[in-house]
């Protein structure tokens, strides 16, 4: 049961190295942890059974898989030194750098000094100095680095803002701790004198793996939920936007595409696509004003007294009922005339507040509601023109001379 858990740990571990390994590369900023990970799941790997079998039925030389286990272990904590060392002051990586070289160069010379063995384990093995020296030095640095670095995350997720790098940093420092409880078991177990190591202790590992690969996979979640949110107002937003660009084609920074093109095979992020809408949109609402007869925008409130609408959702209404109209006018070749005094819809300087008023127009527009004022204006027009208002004296009919 515990390689069962070791191997679904590893599994994630090694998902999210896969996953963050392009933006790593590319980014100074990630490189350290991202090694630190990575070179924690080689040595994880290499220390599962079936793996330390396999390598050693290949290669015979099992002493010598698990010596490079080690270092792969020495290495990871030393990019969580560097990590810990960078965050004060970026002077102190070089001499993490040394401090690994001239770490992992004495396990070696140790491990070379020791007598001959084929185990190559902290339990049991307590006959030669050398080993001693071998597994304390191993097991102190790995101790120092869960320490500072769980220090280092903790102290710094109370003092930032961002609600993710908060939760990043603890998921981290939570790991580092799991690691560092991993080695202080198998610390205690080496001063007893235990002749094995405890197999719970390597469920701390499962959830070493667990927690790092969450934390460094947060900022791949977050830009995903951000560009769902990006997608989302794009296909909500585009009939309103499709509708108004084709009256004021100049404010389209590029030639329209269809939707599922623009989402499918985006010329720009999702963000910038979407920030691109908003803004295109708000600048052909303001470029059709004047469009719309004068009066339009009474008629659009009454309509909305008439339809019951409440008052929230009459201004939405009534401005999307405006600029139908406004775009008609537009298409149908009928000149601007004075724009009328007062905003064309809200203003506002915050771009979440922007584009909230704008889905919430975007679904007014293809409402029912648009519709039905296109034929209440039509039978208001039909009432203002009807054969009462163009004879005097009433009914319908012109007035007849006398007989006389």
């Amino acid at each position: 049961m515990t390689t069962e858990l070791t191997v679904t740990g590893l599994c994630c571990l090694w998902s999210a190295v896969l996953l963050r390994c392009r933006s790593a590369v590319r980014s100074p900023h990630q490189r350290g942890l991202w090694l630190a990970v990575v070179t924690a799941a080689v040595a994880m790997t290499m220390d599962l059974p079936a793996v330390d079998d396999f390598l050693e039925d290949r290669t015979g030389l099992g002493h010598l898989n698990h010596l490079v286990r080690d270092v792969f272990g020495v290495l990871s904590a030393g990019a969580v030194l560097r990590f810990v060392a960078t965050s004060g002051n970026r002077r102190y990586g070089k001499g993490v750098y040394v401090a690994v070289a001239a770490m992992t160069a004495t396990l070696i010379t140790l491990d070379l000094l020791a007598a001959p063995h084929d185990e190559h384990t902290a339990h049991g093995a307590r006959s030669a100095a050398e080993t001693i020296a071998y597994w304390l030095i191993l097991m102190t640095m790995h101790l120092l680095a869960g320490a500072l670095c769980f220090r280092l995350c903790w102290r710094y997720a109370g003092r930032t803002e961002s609600r993710s790098l908060r939760l990043g940093l603890r998921l981290f420092g939570w790991g580092t701790a799991s690691a560092g409880l991993f080695w202080a078991g198998h610390f205690f177990l080496f001063l007893l004198g235990a002749g094995q190591s405890v197999p719970w202790l390597r469920l701390l590992m499962v959830v070493q793996g667990v927690l790092w690969g969450a934390a460094i996979l947060l900022p791949v979640v977050v830009t995903s939920a951000g560009a769902v949110g990006h997608i989302g107002t794009v296909w909500r937003l585009w009939p309103l936007w499709r509708h108004l660009v084709d009256a004021a084609p100049h404010v389209a920074l590029m030639k329209p595409r269809s939707r599922l093109l623009e989402l499918l095979r985006p010329r720009h992020s999702w963000r910038l696509l979407g920030y691109r809408k908003v803004i295109e949109t708000r600048d052909a609402i303001l470029g059709l004003r004047g469009y719309a007869g004068p009066a339009v925008p009474g008629l659009a409130r009454r309509y909305t007294v008439t339809a019951g609408l409440a008052d929230g959702e009459a201004d939405v209404v009534a401005l999307a009922c405006e600029l139908s109209e406004a775009r008609r006018a537009k298409l149908a070749g009928l000149p601007r005339r004075t724009a009328p005094e007062g905003s064309f819809g809200a203003d506002s300087c915050d771009l979440d507040d922007e584009t909230a008023f704008l889905l919430r127009l975007a679904r007014a527009y293809r409402s029912p509601h648009v519709r039905r004022f296109h034929l209440y204006m039509a039978v208001q027009d039909l009432a203002a023109h009807s054969p009462q208002d163009r004879f005097p004296g009433g009914g319908g009919h012109p007035p007849t001379r006398s007989a006389s």
